[in-house]
């Protein structure tokens, strides 16, 4: 078996793709999410890639979903994961894929941003009867927030990261909080 994924990994999550593959997104210690896939069921994988469309904090659980329905005619992966350098910055990102399985991280939400800085850890998503994401992750102080998302409020054009004064306000409201 090859598994080759970038570093430690306790936490893996597993969607399915197009033609039977199993596709394997995992926590690690690199600055982006990998991923593996294999093509016998799990019995073996291929080498890992870092998806550099999913900039995170390292060695930090990520979760991934299927989506049940199509958006713009592709399949949809639901990704929720802290994208800063530290455990903060939550997003829920939908990526769109074809055939190919080559996935396009198009819409990026911002979970917590400069007016909700706080810690983003362990986030565990799950789409309900009605096709919104639950979104269960834990805040500072291990106090848990659930939140849940229409597709509608999810579908906000991916930017790669906060705007500068974005940044400017998440650090002073970081300064002046006790």
């Amino acid at each position: 078996n090859k598994v080759g994924l970038a570093g430690k990994s306790s936490e893996t999550q597993f969607v399915l793709m197009n033609n039977g593959v199993l596709r394997m997104y995992s926590r690690n210690i690199s600055k982006y999410i990998s991923y593996c896939d294999s093509t016998d069921f799990g019995e073996t994988w291929g080498e890992y890639t870092l998806d550099k469309s999913l900039k995170y904090c390292s060695n930090c659980m990520v979760s991934f979903i299927n989506y049940s329905k199509e958006i713009e005619g592709k399949k949809v992966i639901v990704a929720s994961y802290p994208s800063l350098k530290i455990r903060k910055g939550g997003v829920i990102k939908l990526g769109l894929y074809g055939e190919d399985n080559i996935v396009k991280w198009k819409y990026r939400k911002n979970v917590t941003d400069s007016l909700n800085p706080f810690s983003f850890v362990y986030s565990c998503i799950t789409e309900d009867n009605n096709g919104n994401i639950l979104d269960l992750y834990e805040s500072d102080k291990a106090e848990f927030t659930l939140k849940g998302y229409s597709l509608k409020e999810l579908m906000v054009k991916d930017r790669a990261s906060l705007s500068l004064v974005e940044t400017i306000k998440s650090k002073i409201y970081n300064k002046t909080r006790k």
